[in-house]
C-alpha cells in the first residue's frame, strides 16, 4: 500500500479511536489533499490530523477547519430534521425504519464525522396517504418519485422515503430482503429496526451493489469498520450464511481482509491491494468509466463473451431501457407505455443540459477494447465480484 493511502487510513483511525498514531515516514498532508477531497474525507481527516500532531496553523489545515465546521453545522441540521420527522411519525401512528446514514451517524465518535447526502427511511406503502399531510405540515416538498422511493426536501434535509429497500430489478437482494418489513422488528413505539446481523448485511450489500456498478468510496468501507466496532459480538456464521444467499460470500471475505489490512495491521495481499486501489480511485460514489465497464461486462455475461459489446452500449445510450428512464421521468412509472415518446425528450434534454456527459461517455466507450474488458473481468472476479448474479442496475 502506498504512503498516501497508509497516511490517510492512519488519520482516519486516529479520528475514530481518539489515539495519537504515528504517520508513515514521508507522508505529507498536502500531497494527499486531492484524494482527501475526492473521497470527501475532511470530516475524518481534520480531527485525525489534530490528534496526530499535524499543526492546525498550516494554510491547508485552516481550510480544513472551516470545512469541518461547515460539515458540523450541516450534520446538526440533518440530525434535528430526522428527529423532528421521527417525532411526527410517532405522533401520527406511522411506522418507519431508519436506514444507512441515519443510523450510522450515531455510531461515529461525533455525528459530523459521518457525512450524509440524504436520509433514507423505509415506510409502509399502505400508510402513504397518512404520511403526505405530515410531510406537508413539516414544510417538505415532494420533488421526485422512483420505482422504490419518494423524495421529499427541505433546506435542511434531502429525504428518501423508501417503498422498499431495493429496486425490483435487483432480484437477488429483493429475494432475501423482500420489501424490507419482512426483516424488521419493533424497537420502540412505531420505530422499527433490523437485527444487527441483518442490518450489517444490508449495509454491506448496498456498498457491494455500488462497488460493482460504478465503484464506491473509502467512507463506505469505514462504515463497515465502525459498525463492527460498535457491535463486536455479531454472529459471524449468520452473516456468512446471508452473504452466501446473496452470492457475495467471496467478496465479503475479501473486504473483511481488506479492512484488517487498513486498520488492524494485517499484511496486504494481491486481492486486498486490488480492492484498496479500486476503492481509492473511485471517488466518493464511483466513476463513469467504472459504470461503463459494469454495463459492458453485464452484457458480456449475458452473451458469454466480452467481444463486440460496444454496439449494444451505444444503442442503450440512445434508447435506455424502461427502468433507467423511470429514474428521470417518473410519469413512466404510472404510464410505461409512453416510453417510446420519452426517448426524443431525453435526446433533447441531453443535448441541452448534458452534452458534455454524453460526449465523455461515447469517448470512454470508444476507448474500450476486448483486452481491457477481459482485464477488468479478471480483476473483478479476483475481488469476488461477478456480473451474472441476477442483479441489475437501478
Amino acid at each position: 500500500m502506498n504512503i498516501i493511502y497508509q497516511g490517510l487510513l492512519t488519520l482516519v483511525k486516529s479520528a475514530l479511536t481518539g489515539q495519537k498514531l504515528a504517520l508513515p515516514e514521508g507522508f505529507a498532508l498536502e500531497k494527499a489533499d486531492g484524494l482527501i477531497r475526492s473521497q470527501s474525507l475532511i470530516p475524518l481527516i481534520y480531527p485525525g490530523a489534530i490528534n496526530c500532531g499535524i499543526s492546525p496553523k498550516s494554510e491547508l489545515m485552516q481550510k480544513y477547519q472551516v470545512l469541518y465546521f461547515q460539515h458540523l453545522v450541516i450534520s446538526e441540521r440533518q440530525m434535528q430534521a430526522v428527529k423532528q420527522l421521527c417525532d411526527a411519525f410517532e405522533e401520527n401512528g406511522i411506522d418507519y425504519m431508519l436506514l444507512k446514514g441515519c443510523n450510522m451517524k450515531r455510531l461515529y465518535p461525533k455525528p459530523e464525522m459521518r457525512g450524509m447526502g440524504d436520509a433514507d427511511v423505509l415506510i409502509r406503502m399502505d400508510q402513504y396517504d397518512k404520511i403526505k399531510p405530515v410531510m406537508q405540515a413539516l414544510q417538505y416538498k415532494n420533488t421526485k418519485e422512483s420505482i422504490y422511493d419518494y423524495v421529499w426536501q427541505t433546506p435542511s434535509l434531502y429525504l428518501e422515503l423508501h417503498k422498499r429497500l431495493y429496486a425490483p430489478t435487483q432480484t437477488l437482494l429483493c429475494d432475501y430482503f423482500g420489501v424490507g418489513w419482512e426483516k424488521a422488528q419493533v424497537e420502540e413505539g412505531h420505530r422499527y429496526g433490523m437485527s444487527k446481523e441483518v442490518e450489517y448485511a444490508y449495509i454491506f450489500s448496498h456498498m457491494a451493489k455500488h462497488f460493482r456498478i460504478c465503484g464506491i468510496g473509502v467512507r463506505h468501507f469505514i462504515d463497515l469498520y465502525v459498525f463492527r466496532n460498535a457491535y463486536p459480538v455479531l454472529d459471524e456464521k449468520r452473516i456468512e450464511r446471508i452473504m452466501k444467499k446473496l452470492h457475495m460470500l467471496d467478496f465479503y471475505r475479501n473486504v473483511s481482509r481488506t479492512l484488517e489490512v487498513w486498520f488492524d495491521g494485517r499484511q496486504s495481499d494481491e486481492v486486498t491491494q486490488m480492492i484498496t486501489d479500486y476503492t481509492f480511485n473511485s471517488g466518493s460514489f464511483g466513476t463513469m468509466e467504472n459504470k461503463l465497464y459494469y454495463q459492458e461486462l453485464t452484457k458480456a455475461s449475458q452473451k458469454k463473451s466480452v467481444k463486440n459489446t460496444k454496439f449494444h452500449s451505444l444503442m442503450d445510450a440512445l434508447f435506455p431501457p424502461l427502468r433507467l428512464m423511470q429514474a428521470s421521468y417518473y410519469v413512466l412509472i404510472k404510464f410505461p407505455i409512453l416510453l417510446p415518446l420519452f426517448w426524443p425528450v431525453r435526446w433533447v434534454d441531453v443535448l441541452i443540459h448534458r452534452r458534455q456527459n454524453i460526449s465523455r461517455k461515447l469517448r470512454l466507450v470508444g476507448q474500450m477494447s476486448d483486452e481491457k474488458l477481459l482485464h477488468r473481468e479478471r480483476a473483478m472476479k479476483m475481488m469476488g465480484m461477478n456480473f451474472d448474479c441476477g442483479d441489475d442496475d437501478d
